[in-house]
């Protein structure tokens, strides 16, 4: 309501007050850190997530949100080396790779991009943003087999997960294999009829 009215200030104690009852809201975290992006207050940002990391080093979701102001301010350095921390931190959790694999996108590093988010999918074959994004890559690439391999490899670990399902009859389709593409997406349509 305070943003509707342009209140940018009572907007952003309301959310400040939001954490104080409920500290691991994300959904205040993340308005309240979009106000300052919004504003492009990279600084107030970064100190008001900080200010939460001093509680847990380790939250994943701060930083995450971190790494992602230093990314819009373009600081990679910082980036990385926050990205780095949350992999530290979690090995097993695919999001850190992934935030590491868009910040050396970001910088045209496409291989190294590339051996990241494959690193992810090794932690989480079912992570669908690493899957979108890589093969999302391979078809930029004009590289359609090589993404089905990979759709392939994590349907291999997630056989009944729609999504992917979806994402295979989307790159069977490309490859003009109606029939395959029919298959795929009868299959997720089937195991979930709500996913227009």
């Amino acid at each position: 309501a305070h943003m509707l009215n342009n209140e940018k200030e009572q907007a952003r104690d309301q959310a400040k007050r939001a954490l104080e009852l409920k500290p691991d809201s994300q959904d205040a975290r993340r308005f309240l850190y979009g106000l300052y992006i919004q504003d492009k207050d990279y600084k107030g940002a970064i100190e008001t997530i900080q200010g939460y990391l001093r509680y847990n080093e380790k939250d994943m979701f701060n930083l995450s949100s971190l790494g992602e102001v230093y990314l819009l301010k373009g600081d990679y350095a910082a980036a990385k080396a926050t990205f780095d921390k949350m992999i530290a931190a979690d090995p097993k959790n695919p999001t850190g790779y992934f935030e590491e694999a868009r910040l050396e996108l970001k910088q045209k590093h496409v291989d190294q991009g590339i051996k990241l988010l494959n690193e992810a999918l090794n932690q989480n074959p079912a992570f669908v943003p690493a899957l979108q994004l890589l093969t999302g890559i391979y078809l930029e690439q004009n590289k359609p087999a090589k993404a089905a391999e990979v759709i392939a490899k994590s349907l291999e670990k997630a056989p009944n997960n729609p999504m992917i399902l979806q994402m295979q009859g989307e790159i069977f389709l490309m490859q003009k294999k109606s029939q395959e593409a029919a298959q795929a997406l009868e299959k997720a349509f089937t195991i979930n009829p709500r996913q227009l």
